[in-house]
């Protein structure tokens, strides 16, 4: 629904945005900038946008990079310009959404006109979170999750991010969800050095952890967190947490959308209760089993050779993430062997007899990797009877085959999980496409490598537009 002019380079931009000038009133509300481009480079061509500004009302300027947010917030000290915000590529509809909600909500005493005042508000709408934890998984699943209730998630991979991320904020955060254990700096630690070095006394800091002993919420007290959520987190639990945590008026909540079940032909994974900790996420449940898959497909190797050289901290972290992530992903059997495996491990004093440590863990893993399989095929298979009637290409029909493929690239380039559903349509009726470049698109959707996919996908539309032409 937004109104969108696109530019190729700095020049453009700023020769556009000057002949659409209705004297001096500016005549765009967001600006999306590239950190990188041709002739006069992003963070000089964000300056001259807004030095044309010359009325009262401030445009949004979310700065756009693929190198991640340090590249860009280092130039955060230019005293010439500091973007309200970054965006890292590659992006998604929901993400510029959120990045520019959350924008508009700055708290600024400034009153804005809302840029989509047709969508419905959510819970957490505007609100500015940091999320300090270094699982990838935790890390997707928390910040898709908290950006469907509106919030706006910063991700910082350790303590030590957090707490940089912290001091450098231009528009200071909401509250921090904190992970206990990470490298670099602890959740302790980093939370004790929010309040004392930064002097961030009122900030809400609530720790997240798969430990839920007592000593440990006595720690995260101690430490100065206000609050305490076991991982993996209830959703409905943690944004009423986040509300009451910063003072949100909690009648505006929206009512959690029902979970549709999945039904698999495995016992091992506990798939309803998972799916209701993500609010029944197909897609995302799907993404999450397959990275899963890939951080399990050598773990023993990975624990046999910590312990083989003595490395018993590192084996007790392996362990401790791969519980946590297992219960995410409903793969309770698996995640009480880890829990036991950990325990153990942290009991050893130095002795450590690896070949019993391991066998439970080693007997536990093709038995979960079996399920998770069984049940990525079965939600693949349920979305394509959810699509069954989709148009599918003849294999001689070039034509419809091109635009299949543009479909994908599309899907592709949206993270879409409908790409599998369009990229097995396309198997089932192109039993002639051998090629190399087919093989290898394969591949990259067997492991949702999808910026690869996107790569051959490409290269096939050429080859068939130039067939066709």
């Amino acid at each position: 629904g937004w109104q969108v002019d696109a530019c190729i380079g700095g020049e453009e931009a700023l020769a556009l945005t000057q002949s659409q000038m209705n004297g001096d009133r500016f005549p765009y509300n967001t600006l999306l900038v590239e950190g990188q481009l041709p002739g006069i480079e992003g963070w000089q061509t964000a300056i001259r946008l807004q030095q044309l500004r010359a009325d009262a009302t401030d445009p949004i300027m979310m700065m756009v990079s693929a190198q991640g947010l340090d590249t860009l917030t280092k130039r955060k000290q230019d005293a010439q310009f500091a973007p309200i915000g970054f965006v890292v590529k590659p992006l998604t509809a929901s993400m510029l959404q959120q990045a520019v909600a959350g924008a508009r909500a700055e708290p600024c005493g400034a009153a804005h006109t809302p840029l989509m005042p047709h969508l419905k508000r959510r819970p957490l709408t505007g609100l500015r979170l940091l999320l300090v934890e270094d699982n990838l998984i935790n890390q997707q699943v928390a910040q898709e999750l908290l950006n469907a209730e509106g919030a706006v998630v910063t991700i910082a991979e350790n303590g030590r991010l957090g707490v940089d991320a912290v001091a450098n904020a231009r528009i200071p955060f909401d509250a921090v969800l904190m992970d206990l254990q990470m490298p670099v700096m602890d959740g302790l630690q980093a939370t004790r050095a929010i309040r004392t070095e930064l002097g961030e006394i009122s900030l809400p800091i609530i720790a997240m952890t798969a430990n839920a002993m007592d000593a440990d919420r006595n720690a995260c007290l101690a430490a100065g967190m206000n609050d305490h959520i076991g991982k993996p987190f209830d959703l409905a639990q943690l944004v009423s947490m986040l509300l009451r945590q910063t003072g949100r008026d909690q009648q505006h909540q929206s009512p959690r959308p029902p979970v549709h079940a999945v039904r698999g032909p495995s016992t091992i994974l506990d798939i309803d209760r998972a799916l209701e900790r993500i609010n029944g996420n197909r897609d995302l449940y799907a993404r999450i089993l397959q990275s899963f898959l890939t951080d399990i497909a050598d773990v023993s190797e990975q624990l046999r050779r910590l312990l083989d050289t003595h490395q018993v901290a590192h084996a007790s972290r392996l362990l401790h993430t791969l519980k946590g992530t297992s219960a995410t992903v409903g793969a309770a059997q698996l995640a009480a062997v880890l829990a036991s495996a950990e325990s153990a491990l942290n009991a050893t004093d130095g002795a450590i007899e690896v070949e019993h440590l391991l066998a439970d863990v080693e007997a536990a893993l093709p038995q979960a990797r079996g399920a998770i399989e069984e049940m990525l095929q079965h939600l693949v298979q349920a979305d394509e009877a959810i699509t069954s009637n989709m148009a599918l290409p003849h294999p001689d029909d070039k034509q419809h085959l091109l635009e299949s493929l543009q479909k994908l690239t599309f899907l592709l380039e949206s993270s879409n999980m409908d790409a599998l559903t369009v990229h097995a349509g396309l198997k089932r009726t192109g039993e002639d496409l051998s090629t190399e470049q087919w093989h290898q698109l394969d591949q990259a959707i067997a492991v949702l490598d999808f910026a690869q996919a996107q790569q051959h996908c490409r290269k096939m539309i050429t080859t068939l537009e130039a067939q066709l032409h």
